[in-house]
Formats: C-alpha cells, sequence, structure tokens
C-alpha cells in the first residue's frame, strides 16, 4: 500500500467516522426536541459542512480503492472543486462561525474532525495525488460546489423558512446583503481554486513523476 493509499484510507476512515459521531449527536439532539428521525436527517443534510465532507469521504474512500483512478469522482477538477469547497468550510467556520458555538465532549470532538481537521487531512491528500493535470481555467470549477449549495439553501430556505446559515438567511437579510454574501463566497472559492491549480504547476515542475 503506498502512503496516497494510507492517507486516503486515513481521510476516509476519519471523514465517515466524524460524520457517524455527528449523525448520532445530532439525531439524537434533535429528537429528543420533536423532530422525527426523517425530519431531523432532512435538517442535518441542510448544511454545507454535512454535505461537503460526505464528498469528502466518497472521494477519499474511492482513491483508497482505486488510487490510480482518474474519473468519476476522481476526476481531477471534481478532486479541485471538492479541495476547494472543504477549504472554504474550514475558513467560514473560523471566520464567520466558530465564536457562535462553545462545545465540549463528542459534540467538540466532531466539530473539529469536520472543521478543521477534515480539511486539512484532504488538502494533503490532494496535494499527494495532483501532479500537473490541472490548467488555469479549471479554477472555474472551484466554486461549482457553493453555487450549487448556494441555490440549494435558498430554495430550501424559502420553502421552509428555515436557514442553515445567517449569511444566506433571505428572510432576515436583503436582496443586496444575500447577493453580496453569495458573491463574495464564490469569489473567495475561485481564489482558492486558483490558489490549488497554481500549487498543482509548481509541484509538478518540481516533480514531473506521479507521487
Amino acid at each position: 500500500m503506498t502512503r496516497r493509499q494510507i492517507l486516503a484510507v486515513l481521510v476516509a476512515a476519519a471523514g465517515w467516522s466524524a460524520l457517524a459521531l455527528q449523525l448520532w449527536l445530532s439525531l439524537a439532539g434533535m429528537t429528543a426536541n420533536g423532530f422525527s428521525p426523517g425530519g431531523a436527517l432532512w435538517r442535518i443534510l441542510g448544511y454545507f459542512t454535512i454535505l461537503t465532507n460526505i464528498l469528502v469521504a466518497i472521494v477519499a474512500t474511492r482513491a483508497a480503492i482505486r488510487p490510480d483512478a482518474r474519473g468519476g469522482v476522481n476526476d481531477p477538477r471534481f478532486e479541485l472543486a471538492v479541495a476547494a469547497a472543504i477549504l472554504i468550510v474550514g475558513i467560514v467556520y473560523g471566520v464567520l462561525l466558530a465564536h457562535l458555538v462553545n462545545l465540549a465532549g463528542a459534540h467538540l470532538l466532531a466539530d473539529m474532525l469536520l472543521h478543521r481537521v477534515q480539511p486539512v487531512l484532504f488538502l494533503l491528500l490532494w496535494w499527494m495525488r495532483r501532479t500537473g493535470r490541472l490548467a488555469w481555467r479549471d479554477a472555474l470549477w472551484a466554486p461549482a460546489l457553493p453555487a450549487a449549495y448556494a441555490v440549494y439553501a435558498l430554495a430550501r430556505g424559502r420553502a421552509e423558512g428555515w436557514y442553515a446559515y445567517w449569511f444566506f438567511d433571505a428572510d432576515k437579510l436583503g436582496a443586496a446583503e444575500l447577493a453580496r454574501n453569495s458573491v463574495a463566497m464564490l469569489a473567495v472559492t475561485l481564489l482558492v481554486g486558483a490558489a490549488l491549480v497554481w500549487a498543482d504547476g509548481r509541484k509538478a515542475a518540481a516533480d514531473p513523476a506521479p507521487g
């Protein structure tokens, strides 16, 4: 087993474990407050953090099983989009959300794994798997997942009256502020994607052989 496979196994194991822990904690807390199990699960799937960590776990799992695969979820452009999205999870949480929660015990562990550990681990896995396959135009893939989530979150919010994040709360924010928040997130994600493409090219120039 190569180092890339070992790291992929670690990322997949940490990802699925963190998601299982968060699911168990959330279901226990929400059903105690009147949610049905199905309703609680649907609410949990409203969070960008959860959806992105699911994609991270899927990509890492397939990378562990088929380390040489470069299609499907392991297409370099899709892996770039997932890497940018999980980095945005860490950035947005650290800048806008971390100060709003005070967690301990298992809740803190799940929070750290999903928001802190997985962004770092997946970035390392992405770095080990990349060998100069990306072009500058591929940076345009980076905002794809946040853009899709923004549409999904706003549609859910309009239908249900609930928004997972305050910066997407269309009921409280004006159209102009909501648009600014959306554009800012997409712009930051595009910059992250461009930085990853640049790093990919630099790595290939320094070590053109697959790692």
